[in-house]
């Protein structure tokens, strides 16, 4: 829709062609149905936080960054706000008004908007010094429309029933274009522990995650995470599996959750120990368990302490104990889940072929921009 939008600004008659039965069907889900459209952090900050080839993204951001995102959506009547990780989303916590505001700016262009028309295939002409032009598309109950630029902006694999199946990959492959293998991103982990399973609906705050491979420090974040089922999710995972998805496939990855990450060691040793001696004859989990009730930890910490009671007296054993579960509490993650559970596409097309101003004519094949999240068209119309 946006680049629709940006089309038709420069005086392009735009038709969009929509395989769904409506418009920005995945924007519906994003941000647990809010919409978290852009992050207002510096730009600076903002390319700090890209774990991969983030000078692939300069000009597009600095071109176009948060604040214009921000303020291109105000522009059209979507009220805005900002959250805590300067997150920002639609001021009445509803997706819908995201797409709301992009169906009327492109009411407002004269953009034509097709539902329930879905692209089979580009139309290529005959190749001429080796290149070959997209003249059109054709859509799956054969009908044939004939277009001098065709912008493909299918998505990628993630949360294929909103309709990104992968088709756009396919596109570029049958147009010439360098298709590298696809990977989930920003997906729950599979534990391998059984325990899990007691814990499954425990949701953890300000706690820090630290993941390695051996003694190797693969990823560390402060923030939340929750147990599921399976093993772990939750925005400081999604965040490291982007991190160590390539050393995840060779083998196990061990995972340490520290519980209170403010607090030191030493201090914490005080702490229980205090508990301890103004608790005796008190089970030893429910000791820990007050311990951590702060951080939302009890069940964490009920569920694996022991069942032992204190006796008169303090006990080393039980002591250390609630001091481990509190600040190292460990478990041995063997994958990633699919890409349907996946937020991002990772990989898909080289950043080689993919050009951010100009599109020589020996590398790419005449009439096609393949679109990425936050870039800029570099075909001359948006």
């Amino acid at each position: 829709m946006m680049a629709a939008c940006a089309a038709a600004q420069q005086g392009a008659e735009v038709v969009l062609l929509e395989k769904n039965e409506k418009l920005g069907k995945k924007i519906y889900i994003t941000g647990k149905g809010r919409c978290n459209f852009t992050n207002c952090c510096d730009t600076d900050d903002f390319f700090s936080n890209i774990p991969r080839n983030p000078r692939f993204l300069y000009s597009s951001v600095r071109g176009f960054d948060a604040e214009a995102v921000r303020n291109w959506f105000e522009e059209r009547g979507v009220r805005t706000k900002v959250e805590r990780g300067n997150r920002a989303f639609p001021m009445s916590d509803h997706a819908s008004d995201i797409t709301r505001g992009l169906e009327s700016e492109m009411r407002r262009l004269g953009v034509q908007v097709r539902l329930h028309a879905e692209v089979k295939k580009l139309i290529l002409s005959t190749p001429v010094n080796s290149i070959r032009r997209v003249t059109g598309v054709v859509l799956s109950d054969g009908t044939k429309i004939d277009a001098s630029c065709v912008i493909v902006a299918t998505g990628g694999l993630s949360y294929p029933a909103t309709g990104s199946t992968g088709d756009g990959f396919r596109f570029a492959e049958e147009a010439g274009h360098k298709v590298t293998a696809r990977t989930p991103s920003l997906v729950p982990m599979n534990t391998k522990e059984p325990d899990i399973l007691l814990m499954q609906g425990l949701s953890l705050k300000n706690v820090t995650l630290t993941i390695r491979s051996g003694k190797k420090k693969l990823y560390s974040g402060f923030g939340e995470m929750m147990f599921t089922h399976f093993g772990i999710t939750g925005p400081l995972v999604l965040s490291a599996s982007a991190d160590i998805q390539d050393q995840i496939r060779k083998g196990e990855l061990n995972a340490e959750i520290d519980l209170k990450p403010a607090l030191e060691e030493d201090k914490l040793n005080a702490r229980i120990l205090r508990e301890f001696g103004e608790n005796s004859n008190k089970a030893v989990r429910n000791v820990v368990s007050a311990v951590s009730a702060e951080a939302g930890t009890g069940t964490l910490d009920q569920t694996f302490c022991p069942d032992a009671h204190i006796p008169s007296g303090v006990q080393r054993s039980g002591h250390n104990e609630g001091r481990g579960r509190c600040k190292r509490d460990r478990s041995v993650h063997n994958g990633l889940k699919t890409g349907k559970r996946a937020l991002l596409c990772r990989r898909g097309a080289g950043c080689g072929w993919i050009y951010r101003r100009i599109q020589p004519a020996d590398r790419m094949v005449h009439g096609t921009c393949c679109r990425r999240s936050r870039s800029r068209c570099s075909c001359g119309i948006g």
